[in-house]
């Protein structure tokens, strides 16, 4: 096993510099915040400061926020909540609560600060009715920041409905095209199935829980054309109808015969020790595959006549790992963590970098990851707004240069999972409904489910009227006219 680790800066930051401003709102920029320099602040006990600077848990650091606010201890709020923005650097609830507690201490200028990172990360916010904000209202620069975050929530983007499936509480996770046989691949969290689907309404079980060993939820699936192969991450979770004490903790990762949905062969991954949980999955031009273990950070390789996962690199710091993609030439996989951002592994050497971005751009809560065209695409559906973005990066793959979202809050959203690349077009299950229902996978009597809605939409942003004219002059043999 390689076993690398990352720089210690990783958990450390909030930012790296990339060279270029990456403002992702799509709303404009305003000027940098005109706000009155802070008053002070008594500091919380040093004893007690240090050793929140030093806590890593979560949960730890909630109760000290929480038990803080109930005694009115403003400062020792701060500075909890500072610990877990710089754990969780790209957390936009950490930062609302963190402008909150900045304007209860009276540090104005923090709270704008935050305010206008937000603002320029894309993220909404409902500051009107955020609690403990009235220190800010009365500064013109609030209700300049209110509506561009209200604005932000607003549907961006285009996509059109491919197909439906009836039952809506399939928690579809995973959805792909098989242009070989002209079909679509759905892969059911709850049911354990996987559906072949030939548009309009000619829907099939290709694979099930009942005659494919190890096949419980399915968390991502990955298909190889060329070796007629169909890759599935399998997962026994809370959510699946047939979880029980028997497979509490099973995971695995499937070969099936991408043509019957015959098991050809199982994979699977110990659960002793640890508890494991494979995700998201990549696949390699010479049949190598990749997948992300989310509850025991990690990344597995299993290699082409090899009969066991390979674990290529953990880093116990990481929190949870998600979407993976693959470069243009399959020498660097691109791994996203849900609160550290994006990391880019050298598969030849083992060695882990970070993906530098401005602290402009927001890279948490990435769920599912693809490479496409110099581009990382980037599903982030715990975000507000839920959205699709589109980061451009350099020439050698280490930062990224710009962000853009291709899709944003669309009607047909409810928690999307995972997407999938069809030619210049992503398809997406727009609906798995994770959110809406009961820990156990039962429907939530208080929600509305609708039926699963596939949608398709394009990769590329459409173009401006600038550059549609600049094209069109190009294409016609003629050069594009410039400023003296």
């Amino acid at each position: 096993m390689i076993k690398r680790a990352l720089p210690v800066i990783l958990l450390l930051t909030s930012g790296f510099a990339a060279g270029s401003d990456n403002s992702t709102s799509g709303l404009g920029k305003p000027g940098s915040p005109q706000t009155p320099a802070p008053a002070e602040v008594q500091a919380p006990d040093s004893k007690l400061k240090k050793a929140i600077e030093l806590t890593r848990g979560l949960q730890s650091l909630e109760r000290v926020v929480v038990a803080a606010q109930a005694k009115k201890d403003y400062p020792t709020m701060v500075t909890a909540l500072e610990r877990m923005h710089a754990l969780y650097p790209y957390n936009g609830e950490i930062m609302l609560r963190l402008v909150s507690a900045y304007a209860l201490t009276d540090e104005k200028r923090k709270a704008f600060e935050m305010l206008y990172l937000m603002q320029r990360q894309g993220l909404a916010a409902d500051l009107e009715h955020t609690p403990n904000l009235d220190a800010l209202k009365k500064f013109g620069l609030f209700p300049y920041l209110s509506k561009l975050m209200a604005e932000a929530k607003n549907p961006f983007g285009k996509a059109d409905s491919i197909f439906t499936i009836g039952d809506p509480n399939l928690l579809a996770t995973a959805v792909l095209k098989d242009p070989k046989r002209d079909r679509f691949l759905v892969g059911s969290a709850r049911r354990g199935l996987i559906y072949a689907v030939m548009p309009p309404n000619r829907v099939s079980i290709l694979a099930d829980a009942q005659h494919t060993d190890g096949l419980w939820s399915v968390m991502d699936l990955a298909l190889d054309s060329q070796r007629d192969v169909l890759w599935v991450a399998s997962a026994a979770i809370p959510f699946y109808l047939g979880y029980g004490r028997d497979n509490v903790g099973h995971t695995a990762l499937l070969k099936l015969d991408a043509n019957t949905g015959k098991l050809l062969q199982r994979y699977n991954i110990p659960a002793i020790g640890k508890s494991h949980r494979l995700s998201n999955l990549a696949l390699a031009g010479d049949g190598s595959v990749f997948a992300t273990d989310q509850s025991a950070p990690g990344v597995y390789r299993l290699a082409p006549g090899r009969d066991t996962l390979e674990r290529i690199f953990e880093d116990d710091r990481l929190t949870s790992l998600r979407g993976l993609a693959l470069g243009k030439d399959d020498k660097v996989l691109y791994i996203a963590d849900q609160a550290a951002g994006l990391i880019a592994l050298d598969l030849p050497t083992g060695q882990p970098k970070i993906v530098a971005a401005k602290d402009t751009t927001n890279l948490g809560a990435i769920e599912s990851l693809r490479y496409y065209d110099g581009a990382l695409i980037g599903l982030q559906p715990l975000m507000h707004p839920a959205r699709l973005m589109r980061f451009v990066l350099n020439s050698d793959g280490s930062a990224i240069t710009s962000a853009s979202p291709l899709a944003a809050n669309l009607p047909e959203f409810a928690a999307p999972l995972r997407f999938s690349l069809n030619g210049d077009h992503y398809l997406m299950v727009a609906n798995s409904h994770f959110t809406d229902v009961l820990p156990n996978g039962q429907a939530n009597p208080n929600k509305s489910l609708r039926a699963v809605s596939v949608i398709s939409g394009a990769l590329k942003p459409p173009l401006s009227s600038a550059e549609a004219e600049i094209r069109k002059k190009i294409s016609a043999g003629g050069q594009p006219k410039t400023s003296q």
